[in-house]
């Protein structure tokens, strides 16, 4: 597949979220747009709360460009498209897929949905402060996004809770 390799995490309507079918067609017309600028390729991935009307609507708008994308059948290669998308968009009512994106170190644009509540918004800002995601704005914009270290910041936060302990005891 020809590069770059924006890849797609898309979701579906949850009691939070709304997937509208409008918003769907806006995220398929984004991505023509930027293979058309700049060709390279798709990676399309779906959530089992994905509309199927709307699946197939994304593919048939990116019909004429190189794409790839999963339906649920088959070998589940979710974390190959990580691994080969040059720029992660991910829909923003999925605290998982963004966290998954965000393990990548690459750029992660946020596809903003209808709805929200405090819980999302504090998330999202979270993440755009430490320069992980940023909304999408219809283009790919590189930037260099640091990796979160929850490995490093977990184990300083037991390390100083065994001391606390110990220092008890």
């Amino acid at each position: 597949m020809p590069r770059p390799i924006p890849s797609g995490l898309i979701s579906g309507s949850n009691r939070i979220y709304r997937s509208a079918p409008r918003r769907g067609d806006e995220i398929a017309e984004a991505l023509a747009g930027i293979l058309c600028r700049g060709g390279g390729s798709v990676l399309i991935t779906s959530s089992r709360r994905t509309h199927a009307a709307g699946l197939a609507l994304l593919r048939e708008q990116l019909g004429g460009f190189s794409t790839a994308s999963l339906d649920g059948s088959g070998e589940n290669l979710y974390f190959a498209y990580l691994g080969l998308a040059d720029t992660v968009l991910v829909a923003g009512d999925y605290v998982a897929m963004v966290s998954e994106a965000a393990g990548t170190g690459k750029p992660v644009p946020i596809l903003n949905l209808d709805g929200g509540n405090a819980k999302f918004a504090r998330f999202h800002v979270a993440m755009r402060a430490a320069g992980i995601t940023r909304p999408f704005s219809g283009r790919i914009e590189g930037w260099s996004d640091p990796v979160p270290d929850d490995t490093k910041r977990v184990g300083a936060a037991l390390h100083l809770f065994a001391l606390g302990r110990r220092k008890r005891a």
